[in-house]
């Protein structure tokens, strides 16, 4: 009821309610002292009280016809709106210091600023202009830090972030819904303007139905798609937070910016390593399609990296791998590996699974030394082939370091 009732909580835990709503609890974690606790915090969540539109209190009745969760009920009773005021701590989380110099507006060069065993967000605030600026961090609890010291930034998530509203109005076409599935749709309609994981303050049970529920990559670019949404609004930020990741996958957003603060630019190699390296297994291969063919030639082929990849590692409890080398590409198992795909090649004629392929190819086929290529050979999910970018300078340089204002 707390997560539901007060999600700008920090946490939800008993000890951060009793904290926030003044709730005497001298003695945490002894089983009276935290009934106690847990009785008065209840009477103070059961005065509680949101204000409903009619299309919201007609949105809780259609759920609860498919619903037995049982507080429900509490959420459609005609009571005086009422929220108890939270006890908030004078304390703040981060204490930023300017570093020098304090201003760099309107450079017009490049400034690297070299503060090693220095806070990213103190070099953020010590390089503040009033020029487009987008910030790139690469760790979360860097990105949280960021918000709160430019709490007018737009904070920029991952498209797995969001909620896909398509997915959404699927379930609520459930027949019958469990408590998670219950809760979480019961969060949307009392906060319709949430949009992303954050914002809803997801409990544990309802971050798996979130699994099922977020926007991905083939969702429809429509005007429902609300990482879309969110993305056009940040363009219109005179400040913008975002990750590593996030510019990787899309860097011509960088072009949208005056200003670029690059923060903890050490991760940046492994997370764009991540983000352009590809990990492909049987598995994922029997996921492209149902088709009997290529199935027939995805157990084949991945038959035969299993037979090499056991071949160059010995048995192993532990997941172990190689990089190609000179030897195993001239070996018969690998050529032979390569005559199947490239065979395979020129059979498909779907254009999605020949965009599939082109993974495999590269694999099998390129010589291009700027790519390092490696099998995985795992006890418990069989052989992998991993293709990933051995340095990405080059390809960071196009976007992030060659940029003008």
């Amino acid at each position: 009821m707390s997560n539901i009732l007060y999600p700008e909580l920090p946490s939800h835990s008993l000890e951060t309610n009793t904290k926030y709503f003044g709730i005497g609890h001298e003695d945490s974690h002894r089983a009276m002292a935290d009934v106690m606790a847990s009785h008065e915090l209840w009477k103070i969540l059961m005065e509680a009280s949101l204000p409903l539109t009619p299309e919201q209190r007609q949105q809780l009745e259609e759920l609860q016809k498919r619903s037995r969760w049982p507080l429900l009920d509490f959420f459609l009773q005609d009571r005086p709106v009422h929220k108890h005021p939270l006890s908030v701590p004078d304390t703040r989380y981060y204490h930023p210091t300017r570093l020098e110099p304090t201003s760099v507006a309107d450079r017009q060069e490049h400034l690297l600023v070299h503060a090693k065993g220095t806070d990213p967000v103190d070099v953020a605030l010590s390089v503040d202009s009033k020029q487009k600026t987008l910030y790139i961090a690469g760790y979360e609890h860097t990105l949280e830090k960021l918000h709160q010291v430019f709490p007018e930034a737009y904070w920029l998530l991952s498209p797995y972030s969001y909620l896909s509203e398509g997915k959404k109005q699927q379930l609520w076409q459930k027949p019958q819904l469990d408590d998670a599935e219950t809760t979480f749709l019961l969060k949307t309609v009392l906060y319709p303007q949430a949009i992303s994981r954050e914002e809803l303050c997801l409990s544990h049970p309802e971050r798996s139905i979130w699994r099922e529920l977020h926007v991905t990559p083939d969702d429809p670019a429509e005007e429902g798609n609300h990482y879309r949404q969110a993305y056009q609004a940040s363009l219109q930020t005179p400040k913008v937070i975002a990750s590593h990741f996030q510019v990787l996958n899309h860097p011509e957003y960088l072009e949208h910016f005056d200003q670029l603060v690059i923060l903890e630019p050490h991760l940046l190699e492994d997370n764009a390593t991540t983000t352009w390296g590809k990990w492909l297994n049987l598995e994922q291969w029997l996921e492209q399609s149902k088709d009997d063919a290529w199935k027939r030639q995805g157990e084949y082929l991945f038959a035969q990296v299993q037979k090499l990849g056991n071949a160059i590692i010995p048995t192993s409890q532990y997941p172990e791998h190689v990089v190609l080398t000179e030897l195993i590409v001239e070996s018969n198992e690998f050529i032979r590996l390569r005559s199947a795909i490239l065979e395979l090649n020129n059979e498909i004629k779907d254009p999605e699974l020949n965009a599939y392929l082109k993974y495999y190819l590269a694999f099998f086929q390129s010589q291009d030394a700027s790519w390092v290529r490696w099998f995985t050979v795992d006890p418990k999910r069989g052989v992998s082939i991993n293709i990933a970018p051995l340095s990405v300078k080059a390809l960071l340089k196009k976007h992030l370091f060659d940029k003008t204002n």
